[in-house]
């Protein structure tokens, strides 16, 4: 999201110092997260090299000052550019996803941010079920810088709807000077017009610059909110987005992010545009835009742990939760360079298991025809928006990850879909855009075997399925003795190979699900996760309406995390069919001799796209602006 940070403005400009006395000031103040920019900064802007700065005689002192940081910020600035190449923060989570459902939505259970000093971005889909994000990170000195960020992306439903709040928990914190509210977010005398005013006086507090940010927490929360009251003994604070986002000043009192942030069309924006170097293909050469939210450089008071709990409301009223999308950047006031490649692995081996926003594309919801030509419904079935007194229920929720169900098992994901008979649905598997450099388009396997029982409820038949899944990979690897291309239907109780059109011919693959009279729901077993392909849904054929499972496993080498309430599998039914005399049908008809066919390539072990960082230019940037302030100084001082 973003890529380097000076102080912000709202911090009283220093007095008139040297600018190897800044530079040492940022340094002391964790400004610098590389080693090497550091050392090189202090080898090459030694006092001896630098020219001390006096103020002349008879002048506004404090134009002068505020100018004179302007000058000072735009060329410290550009010097680290040149010293040390920028380089945007990482995703806290791997391949740009977003977290979702029950994972990190408590103190408990909260997202572990392993240094703060560094520079993180968190996306978090909110859902109805699970509004609240938790974060947690320790600070190791008094007043240490802490920035906190948020935008949305630019989605229409979204649009002017999402207001952004936050309680930081930690020692010393001020509670925004006053008496902290004991609200535990189950006060059903909640009202609206109460509830607006205390978030309009919280955005007020911060819009004239409130020394740290914080503002008490409102007596009237959403009813889903609940305020740690352990945690809030030690300090809390509380903050929200500002009443206006038909202006960039709550940005722009940053000289770095006032070059990030723009109005377009009346709403103060962030662009984004990255090129075709691009880490991540499916990004490359794109530009998008999200809404800003928040921006805010706060101060930890005091060393100790640190929980941030985050969640979204509607603007019009702050006691209602929506659902919605936005991204999170946390770490220092100003930074240069990548966390350590141990402390990146540490933080992403936290990973997700959210069912949406697999990849960068699917987060944003744009570009849409990189991902096999996927249809924007598909998203608004994923997540309506709006406010949870309204909004349909989200599908968006935490797989429950389970280990692998035998030894050597090519069993990775599981899932109940309840369907009519009669109907037919379709399961279409997206191809992906490869990059300028490749392919236009491309799998991440060739094909995919499944095998599809009628079942209710996965226990049932997990032995069933793992077997016969299993013992067809292991037996027919890459000639597969039943192949289901474009356009056919698949069997039950059997397993079989989809094999996926050739990109040359289409960007996608679908095929057909028809139930029988007496087995509307289905237990599927596949190899690969569907997800992988934006294949975790069925439609109507006839209706458009997108089905999502009931019941959904994940099943990988170790469990990330221990089972949640979320991952609780529904009550056991029956099997609609009686597995002993079943017969092998296809959609409902007796089956003929299967035909071989060979695959022409070996389906290998599935692998998402990885989504890059976020790469600023800013040299040409921290020039002009070094200029346009050094030009403002001379005309001051003359």
């Amino acid at each position: 999201m973003f890529s380097m940070w000076v102080r912000q403005s709202n911090i009283r400009p220093p007095p008139i110092i040297s600018f190897a006395e800044l530079v040492g000031n940022l340094a002391n103040h964790g400004a610098y997260s590389s080693s090497l920019g550091s050392t090189l900064l202090a080898s090459s802007l030694s006092a001896s090299t630098l020219p001390h700065i006096e103020p002349p005689k008879n002048i506004n002192f404090t134009m002068m000052r505020s100018l004179l940081w302007k000058v000072q910020s735009a060329a410290l600035l550009l010097l680290l550019c040149v010293v040390h190449p920028v380089q945007a923060h990482p995703g806290a989570i791997a391949s740009g996803r977003a977290s979702c459902g029950t994972e990190y939505s408590t103190a408990e259970q909260a997202y572990v941010i392993p240094d703060i000093r560094e520079a993180w971005y968190l996306r978090r889909i909110s859902t109805c079920e699970s509004p609240v994000f938790w974060t947690k990170f320790e600070v190791t000195s008094q007043n240490q810088p802490i920035y906190i960020a948020v935008i949305s992306p630019e989605i229409e439903r979204f649009q002017d709807q999402l207001q952004f709040h936050g309680i930081l928990y930690g020692p010393g914190i001020h509670n925004g000077g006053g008496v902290m509210s004991s609200n535990s977010g189950g006060n059903t005398s909640h009202v609206v017009e109460a509830a607006a005013a205390d978030a309009t006086a919280a955005a007020a507090a911060k819009d004239d610059d409130d020394e740290d940010g914080f503002t008490d927490i409102p007596d009237s929360l959403p009813k889903a909110i609940m305020v740690d009251q352990d945690l809030a003994m030690a300090g809390a604070g509380y903050m929200t987005s500002p009443t206006n986002f038909g202006t960039c000043a709550f940005v722009d009192t940053n000289p770095v992010m006032q070059r990030f942030s723009d109005l377009h069309e009346g709403r103060c924006m962030e662009e984004f545009t990255v090129d075709e170097t691009f880490e991540d293909t499916l990004q490359q050469s794109t530009t998008s835009w999200s809404w800003w939210l928040y921006s805010f450089n706060h101060k930890a008071v005091e060393p100790g742990t640190y929980y941030l709990q985050t969640w979204l409301t509607s603007r019009e009223d702050p006691t209602s939760v929506v659902q919605g999308k936005y991204e999170m950047t946390l770490g220092p006031w100003t930074w240069s360079g990548y966390a350590s490649d141990a402390t990146l692995g540490e933080a992403q081996e936290q990973g997700t298991s959210c069912s949406c926003a697999v990849n960068a594309l699917d987060y944003k919801e744009h570009y849409l025809e990189r991902l096999g030509g996927l249809d924007s419904s598909f998203e608004v079935a994923q997540l309506s928006g709006g406010s949870c007194t309204t909004a349909a229920s989200s599908p968006c929720g935490t797989i429950p990850q389970e280990p692998y169900m035998s030894e050597g098992s090519a069993v990775e994901w599981s899932g109940i879909f309840d369907l009519e008979a009669g109907r037919t649905y379709e399961w279409t598997f997206h191809s992906y855009y490869q990059g300028a450099n490749e392919s236009l388009y491309g799998y991440p396997d060739p094909g995919m075997y499944v095998h599809i029982v009628p079942a209710s409820n996965i226990s049932l038949v997990a032995d069933e399925g793992n077997e016969a899944l299993t013992n067809a990979v292991d037996a027919q690897g890459d000639a597969p003795e039943l192949v289901v291309p474009e356009g056919d239907s698949v069997w039950f109780s059997l397993p079989q190979f989809i094999e996926f059109t050739e990109t040359d011919v289409a960007n996608s693959t679908t095929v057909l699900i028809i139930p029988e009279e007496n087995a509307t729901s289905l237990a599927f077993f596949t190899q690969h996760v569907p997800s992988e392909f934006m294949a975790h849904v069925l439609r109507d054929q006839e209706s458009g309406e997108y089905i999502f499972p009931t019941q959904v496993t994940l099943y990988v080498d170790a469990p990330l995390k221990e089972d949640t309430n979320e991952t609780t599998v529904a009550d056991e039914g029956t099997l609609d069919m009686d597995e002993s005399t079943a017969e092998i049908t296809r959609n409902g008809e007796p089956t003929a001799e299967a035909t071989t066919q060979t695959s022409s390539t070996e389906a290998e072990e599935n692998k998402l796209p990885v989504s890059g960082s976020c790469p600023f230019a800013c040299a040409s940037l921290a020039l002009a602006g070094a200029m346009t302030s050094a030009a403002l100084l001379l005309e001051t001082l003359c």
